[in-house]
């Protein structure tokens, strides 16, 4: 899309580094300050159908996310984007995966991209993605992990998407950083 811009951003502050404690391997939610998560809202039905051009009953966008990570030893790396707006990665729903890639003691970068379709009268979300973490891949495009069934676009703002971050091996040098998070028309 020649045309395409940023018309949701997220609605917290800076995301802190993800780290927090340095010996976890379990997934971690992008967050300011290891409460309040980086959600990016779900757009409303009326940005929806004015983004595609449709009545409202089903629309497309893309949801895009970037940063950095640094390997503090051994690891492997996981960026997942998920449909949700808690703090506990468990509470949230994974829509997007990417392959958990080598960051053995050194930095690299990492995307996440997924083409969201909303069928506003199913209450659905599906699509595809694709990731890449240290230059390992790109991941082969796929169906999003999950299909979303009880999605309501009324555009109160309680819906949303957060991104969430997974280390192997514990160590307290393993960094990663979220640079961006947009939602594209």
């Amino acid at each position: 899309m020649s045309n395409a811009s940023a018309i949701s951003t997220p609605i917290a502050g800076k995301p802190q580094e993800l780290n927090q404690g340095g010996t976890g391997t379990s997934a971690i939610v992008f967050s300011t300050d290891g409460t309040t998560p980086i959600v990016l809202p779900l757009l409303t039905a009326s940005q929806l159908a004015s983004g595609s051009g449709t009545t409202g009953r089903s629309s497309w966008f893309k949801v895009r996310a970037w940063g950095r990570v640094t390997g503090g030893t051994t690891t492997n790396y996981t960026a997942t984007l998920q449909y949700g707006t808690s703090v506990t990665a468990g509470s949230n729903t994974t829509i997007e995966a990417s392959t958990a890639r080598a960051v053995n003691s050194e930095d690299g970068l990492w995307y996440i991209e997924v083409m969201i379709g909303v069928d506003a009268v199913a209450d659905k979300i599906q699509g595809y993605g694709t990731s890449i973490v240290n230059n390992g891949g790109p991941d082969t495009s796929a169906s999003i992990d999950n299909e979303i069934t009880s999605v309501d676009v009324t555009g109160d703002g309680t819906l949303g998407f957060v991104i969430a971050g997974t280390f192997s091996v514990g160590d307290a040098d393993n960094t990663a950083h979220l640079d961006g998070f947009q939602i594209v028309l």
